[in-house]
């Protein structure tokens, strides 16, 4: 949906806990950009 994944991104989504992924991962769909799902 949002293309290619930036490394900082990256980084952070590879030192997160479980429930601070799933968070993310609910935002997904309500935002418009990549950098919105983690703001």
């Amino acid at each position: 949906r949002f293309g290619d994944v930036p490394a900082e991104i990256e980084t952070r989504l590879n030192g997160v806990n479980r429930e601070q992924l799933e968070d993310w991962i609910d935002r997904v769909y309500e935002v418009e950009t990549m950098e919105a799902v983690f703001d």
